[in-house]
């Protein structure tokens, strides 16, 4: 906000008061004349009123703005010599401010058409209509308060004609393309893309985060504005950026792995700022001579002999997480006798690893060297965490899958191949029911089950063309039937719900 100093104000009235003078001294020269003075006051007065057109009064995000204003003529009859300019304004820099200093003009036709692709707050809309014959101008404004429509809803990461976006999927089945683009014009996404993250945490500042090859960016999480790049989270940014996955522990504790190397940020009530800390260390000497799989398996953060846990796709074992305001990697004790694996030596490569159907129960795919693949499932609340160590034989094209979702109701786990989806029942290591296909020619991309509805699983097809998301309906038993349908995406990297 712009202040004005006393000797300004001065100065401006000094100007006011000559410029009446002037104009004084030009109106009696002229009336001496009768024709001159037919010709000062008998001009096309214009006037432009847009409150008769019904503007409104709120507008939400990326809806048209449709303004027809009512224009009157004192010498015309009709509008060929007229032309428009529809400009846009703020209102906490232009309303209270003394002159315009910048307008952003949005259109040049008569009636107003706009796609309100704006940050919420109150704008000003303003109609100047000249008359070309005589130049004479008049304009018209109103106020819009542009409201956010985009506070709950699934977010798609998705690549583009070379470009990265997100576009939103609101509870109402309303597609919003481009989202990220269009308020975030100058502040592109680099491809390829990674990761999509949103918080939603229960309380506290929720956030969103995009994670590309060798970038990223958090966005405000009710603007969707571009407010930082990743390395900015951070006390010491890593030298060489490579982040592969992210995820939150309720607000405790942040987890970002880059290049294989763990990064950890802790909240609390202490003061201060709370960014991402230097590679954590691994105990017995290792340091940072590890390269962590792109997944953390989080638990309770207190009241849990394990709250989080990781696995070292290079030392091929699993370590956890302590908890306290200054947590540590730590091994986990010797294995008890009965335990169906090692945790201190695994032996396998983790493909996948995500929280099962209980919060403290954790799978985790894994295979060996001759691609063979097993499940293991890890207890993080029980002294003995190693609880099953099972070949996947019977999990057909299993070695082919790219996606994996663990049921959020059952002990059963989903994996796509291809343009299908088999449901693998844990405990029997049987597929259950018949493999779900989708349309000829799609491949499946992402697998998502929101927490606060479990019974529904969104995945996202592939057609070498165009990205599609379907909502497949699971029943009491985890099979899937087809739910809605949505078009019109570019290829699809990750989704996340935002509520």
């Amino acid at each position: 906000m712009k202040t004005i100093s006393n000797k300004n104000i001065q100065i401006k009235s000094l100007a006011i008061n000559f410029f009446v003078a002037i104009i004084t001294v030009l109106y009696y020269s002229c009336d001496s004349s009768s024709d001159n003075a037919n010709d000062v006051t008998d001009f096309n007065e214009i006037t432009v009123n847009v409150m008769e057109s019904e503007a409104p009064t709120t507008v939400l995000q990326f809806d048209t703005l449709r303004i027809n204003p009512v224009i009157s003529q004192s010498h015309e009859l009709d509008e060929t010599n007229l032309s428009y300019e529809w400009t846009l304004r703020t209102d906490e820099r232009y309303i209270n401010a003394p002159i315009d200093e910048e307008v952003v003009t949005i259109s040049n036709e008569r009636n107003l058409e706009y796609k309100v692709g704006l940050t919420t707050g109150d704008w000003k809309f303003v109609c100047r209509v000249t008359d070309e014959n005589t130049g004479v101008t008049s304009v018209g404004h109103f106020f819009v308060a542009v409201q956010n429509q985009f506070t709950e809803g699934w977010l798609v990461l998705e690549e583009s004609n070379g470009l990265g976006d997100l576009s939103i999927i609101l509870p109402n089945g309303d597609i919003f393309n481009k989202v990220y683009s269009s308020i975030n014009p100058s502040k592109p996404l680099e491809i390829p893309l990674r990761q999509l993250v949103v918080s939603n945490f229960p309380y506290g500042t929720d956030e969103i985060t995009i994670l590309s090859e060798n970038s990223g960016v958090q966005l405000d999480y009710n603007e969707l504005l571009n407010v930082s790049n990743l390395e900015e989270l951070f006390w010491n940014a890593p030298s060489v950026l490579h982040p592969e996955y992210h995820v939150w522990q309720e607000t405790s504790n942040g987890f970002i792995i880059n290049g294989g190397k763990v990064h950890l940020q802790v909240r609390g009530g202490f003061p201060g700022d709370k960014k991402y800390g230097d590679p954590m260390a691994f105990p017995n000497d290792v340091g940072d001579n590890y390269s962590v799989a792109p997944f953390v398996a989080t638990g309770d953060v207190y009241g849990v002999p394990y709250p989080a846990a990781i696995y070292d796709n290079q030392g091929q074992y699993f370590l956890y997480l302590s908890s306290g305001l200054s947590p540590l990697l730590k091994q986990f004790p010797p294995v008890s006798n009965g335990a169906p694996f090692d945790m201190n030596n695994v032996g396998l490569e983790m493909i996948y690893m995500e929280t099962a159907n209980e919060q403290n129960l954790i799978n985790a795919v894994m295979k060996d060297e001759s691609n063979v693949y097993y499940m293991l499932q890890v207890r993080l609340n029980a002294t003995e965490p190693a609880q099953l160590y099972q070949l996947m034989s019977t999990a057909p094209e299993v070695v082919n899958s790219t996606t994996f979702k663990s049921s959020k109701t059952l002990q059963r786990m989903y994996y796509g191949v291809g343009d299908g989806i088999y449901l693998y029942d844990i405990p029997s290591g049987l597929i259950i029911g018949d493999k779900f296909t989708f349309p000829g020619g799609e491949t499946i991309t992402v697998m998502e089950i929101d927490d606060n509805d479990p019974n529904v699983m969104m995945v996202a097809t592939w057609d070498g063309n165009e990205g599609h998301v379907y909502e497949l309906n699971l029943s009491g038993t985890g099979e899937m039937t087809l739910g809605e349908q949505y078009d019109g995406f570019g290829q699809i990297v990750d989704m996340d719900y935002k509520d």
